[in-house]
């Protein structure tokens, strides 16, 4: 088994969170386990694999009142230290709005 470096862990899981990706196509493509490639991820949103942990970075976000059309289909992903916030389809945007505001806190 080879031993891989903090940066080539890192590199690999990015590759992981790429859309369309999955983490058994990844790890088949480098030739380590389902499992360590989760593990790996696990150590990355820790801040783990960098060396030092690091804060999430959010962006500034502003929220309108005026009514919109969401559309029916597609997906927001927010990659947090400790987990992944998944929405699809259709957002309820008072809910988005309160999750994005506590984000933000």
């Amino acid at each position: 088994m080879r031993k891989r470096s903090k940066e080539e862990k890192q590199r690999i899981v990015e590759e992981s969170y790429k859309p369309g990706v999955t983490v058994v196509s990844v790890a088949r493509a480098y030739a380590v386990r389902p499992c360590q490639l989760s593990d790996w991820r696990r150590a990355y949103r820790e801040g783990r694999l960098s060396g030092e942990p690091t804060a999430p970075t959010l962006l500034p976000v502003r929220i309108s009142r005026a009514a919109q059309t969401v559309p029916a289909s597609g997906a927001i992903y927010i990659d947090l230290p400790k987990a992944r916030l998944e929405i699809h389809g259709a957002a309820d945007p008072v809910s988005l709005s309160i999750v994005l505001e506590r984000l933000a806190q």
